[in-house]
């Protein structure tokens, strides 16, 4: 079942798609449409069409799916959350796949090979996976394996079948000290707060947008050549209906990144003092109240950044791939295929058909 035949049932809170449009939008450059936007000149259906058809035939019999919003496709790129927030979808992914399927909490600790007798195409053979739960262990035996965990979280758990990645993830520099090693997940800090509109200035923004009090449009980037520290806000109430009370802006932050990793050691309501000494520099009246502080939340490591060396380190990761001869041993996540969330959920498409591949030809030799 595609993802997106789920995503308007589990409560959709968009001025915009999320799913459907950045799928839409790979669609149409498979297609060579070159444009980002559904074309209706192609004169058959693209894999990806006919896959999403044939799963929404099935899903009929099974499910009731709510349609996505009318006129979606004209709004791919916009962005779309849920009204719990984006929890709901891989609680949603957990559910429908069963407590069998998921299990919470356990850290991988090792990988080997395990000799399978009845195989004597001596490429046969399965993988032994060790897992650690506090203090209790589990082996999973396995024909393949995806590893998705961050490279920080991987340590020497595939030394033994991928001689050489634990040195491979280890962060660093190499002599060249602009070349970074490894992979690095800078901490970010995520700050979410609402003023009273009352406390904005009072501007009739020049575009004819509207005024600056009722926050019109998506959010806006910062520099540091601008004087500011926070990386990004997003205008939440501006985004999603029904964020906060009509009379209240909502405002959702992001601070800290590569270039500036010290925030991962700041206090709360130091955080706090520089977004909201940042947004009176550029938005508030200087007698705006305090903010109401909603949410804050320090995560120690975050978006994988593709700096000067990443790509040497992931041609060498390909490289020890290729030398597992077993194969049925992939090492992937958001470090090798993209950090937004419709690449992680295309390159899970295809990689489902890369390992349903290799098992269909374990079974024909």
């Amino acid at each position: 079942m595609r993802m997106e035949g789920r995503a308007y049932e589990l409560g959709w809170n968009v001025r915009g798609a999320l799913l459907y449009g950045g799928l839409a939008m790979r669609r149409d450059a498979a297609a060579g449409s070159g444009e980002g936007m559904p074309s209706s000149s192609s004169s058959s259906p693209t894999e990806e069409e006919e896959e999403r058809r044939n799963d929404e035939a099935e899903d009929s019999h099974h499910h009731h799916h709510h349609p996505p919003p009318r006129g979606y496709d004209d709004y791919h790129g916009r962005p779309g959350s849920y009204k719990t927030g984006l929890i709901a979808l891989p609680n949603a992914i957990m559910d429908e796949l069963g407590p069998s399927r998921v299990h919470l909490s356990w850290r991988l600790t090792n990988v080997e090979r395990g000799a399978n007798n009845d195989d004597d195409d001596g490429g046969g053979g399965y993988y032994v996976a060790t897992f650690d739960n506090d203090g209790t262990h589990r082996k999973v035996k396995a024909c393949t394996l995806v590893v998705t965990i961050p490279t920080y979280a991987i340590g020497t758990s595939l030394d033994v079948v991928l001689p050489g990645s634990a040195d491979l993830f280890r962060r660093g520099k190499s002599d060249d000290a602009k070349i970074s090693e490894g992979v690095s997940y800078p901490p970010v800090a995520s700050v979410t707060v609402a003023y009273p509109k009352s406390a904005f200035r009072d501007v009739d923004l020049a575009d004819g947008s509207g005024n600056l009090r009722d926050l019109p449009g998506f959010g806006m980037v910062s520099t540091r050549s601008a004087g500011l520290r926070i990386l990004a806000t997003l205008f939440s109430s501006s985004l999603f209906p029904g964020r906060c009370p009509v009379e209240y802006n909502l405002l959702s932050y992001t601070i800290g990144g590569a270039r500036d990793e010290a925030v991962g050691a700041m206090s709360e309501d130091d955080l706090v003092a520089v977004v909201d000494g940042d947004l009176r520099t550029m938005l508030l009246r200087p007698e705006a109240p305090h903010p109401k502080v909603l949410g804050l939340k320090i995560w120690p490591r975050t978006i994988p950044q593709y700096e000067l060396g990443h790509s040497d380190t992931m041609t060498e990761l390909k490289r020890m791939e290729d030398a597992n001869d077993a194969g049925g041993l992939w090492v992937c996540g958001n470090y090798r295929t993209g950090v937004s969330l419709t690449a992680c959920i295309n390159f899970g498409y295809d990689q489902a058909k890369v390992v349903a591949g290799h098992l269909s030809s374990k079974r024909r030799g």
